[in-house]
């Protein structure tokens, strides 16, 4: 399934985070798509108040600073 992750804004380039049905980032809104795409969310479940641990081939893992505010299904 297809999520819109929103995270609480801290003042960074991005607030939306769209994942695809593996939770890989397909997209950031609304800046920085393209230093995103691509990491996968380390979490099965996703819920508020979680903060996202992210990992990519070649990087090491890392955790967002910015809590999530809510998740949705993407149309």
């Amino acid at each position: 399934m297809r999520q819109i992750i929103e995270i609480e804004d801290q003042g960074q380039d991005f607030t939306e985070i769209h994942v695809d049905e593996n939770n890989v980032i397909t997209e950031t809104r609304p800046f920085q798509g393209w230093l995103w795409k691509g990491f996968q969310i380390v979490q099965k479940q996703i819920c508020r108040g979680m903060k996202l641990r992210l990992r990519k081939r070649g990087t090491k893992p890392l955790i967002l600073k910015y809590p999530v505010i809510s998740v949705r299904r993407a149309e």
